[in-house]
């Protein structure tokens, strides 16, 4: 072999071994920028793909999650919105509150309509047993459509959580969540679980801490049914279980909200409420300076946060869906 092939053939293995080193190269260097840009990708910095995370996450929390369908037993929806209930969740309160309604009517209803079976015909006059058949298939029919709400098995977690419930639909805005649980309706479902003639604890705990601090704020958002209860729960003689023992008699706050009521009602439910102020007046137990100022605060009131009539001073529809 001459010297100029020997060297035109080192010169190609010259060439294919510098070709190989480039693409071995070549593909380190791919490698490398590949791993560096998902690595880059997975760790947001602090301008780029971290106000994206931040996007993705309001997106995500202005979605609401599911609602089980209607209709779903009160056992299943409360597994599902109990948490959302608490964390703040209007939307899961409301249905949630919905869905507690329905429970307590079954329970009630069906409560009542037990009392009533256990009563012996032949222990009644004739008419007395009509009426009370009468009132049973009253009762069997307001069932329809909600009997399957509530099985016995739930009377105890109900008892334990409904308060709860009542106060996170409360604080979402629900203005008969927040008339309901400062009544005493859903708070008398523990007579269904417990016979010791006191209510839960926690439950009166929590109550005597939150009550005041709802029909204040309740009144603010123009609840005519709380105004109501108000009126009732300052006055002397009341039994309505919590409300009356966090609620203390009170004549000068019983006439302010009265004077509230009268000054949002109308027709005979008006002339009810002057005849009441009339009485309490009468009664020398409010000073003519109580008097007055109580007048100034309920017609300040009136005018900055109701806005429609008084139509009615009956409790709150408790356990009634939707009511």
């Amino acid at each position: 072999m001459g010297i100029r092939t020997r060297h035109k053939f080192f010169f190609l293995i010259v060439l294919v071994v510098l070709a190989a080193s480039a693409l071995v190269f070549s593909g380190r260097q791919e490698q490398r920028t590949r791993a560096v840009a998902a690595t880059t990708s997975d760790s947001p910095t602090k301008s780029g793909s971290g106000n994206e995370m931040e996007l993705q996450e309001d997106s995500s929390l202005q979605t609401s999650p599911t609602m089980p369908p209607e209709g779903t037993p009160w056992a299943l929806s409360k597994s599902t919105l109990f948490a959302r209930a608490l964390r703040g969740d209007k939307i899961a309160a409301e249905r949630l509150f919905r869905d507690t309604q329905a429970c307590g009517k079954a329970l009630s209803l069906q409560n009542a309509l037990d009392s009533l079976a256990s009563v012996q015909p032949s222990t009644m006059p004739e008419k007395k047993n009509q009426e009370r058949q009468l009132l049973m298939r009253q009762m069997r029919d307001n069932l329809t459509g909600v009997e399957n709400m509530c099985t016995e098995g739930d009377r105890a977690e109900l008892v334990r959580d409904v308060d709860q419930i009542l106060l996170a639909a409360a604080r979402g805005g629900n203005k008969t969540a927040a008339a309901c649980y400062l009544d005493r309706s859903f708070h008398d479902l523990w007579r269904f679980q417990d016979i010791s003639g006191a209510p839960p604890e926690a439950e009166f705990e929590r109550y005597v801490q939150f009550a005041p601090e709802y029909a204040e704020a309740a009144v603010k958002q123009g609840n005519w049914s709380v105004v109501s209860l108000m009126g009732f729960a300052y006055a002397p003689n009341k039994n309505r279980g919590l409300l009356a023992q966090t609620f203390r008699t009170d004549p000068v706050k019983e006439y302010a909200y009265v004077k509230l009521q009268e000054l949002g009602a109308t027709g005979e439910l008006k002339a009810q409420k002057v005849e009441r102020l009339s009485a309490i007046r009468a009664s020398g137990s409010v000073s003519e300076a109580d008097l007055q100022q109580s007048e100034a605060w309920a017609q300040t009131t009136f005018e900055k946060y109701f806005h429609e009539p008084l139509v009615t001073d009956q409790p709150p529809a408790c356990f009634e869906p939707g009511a």
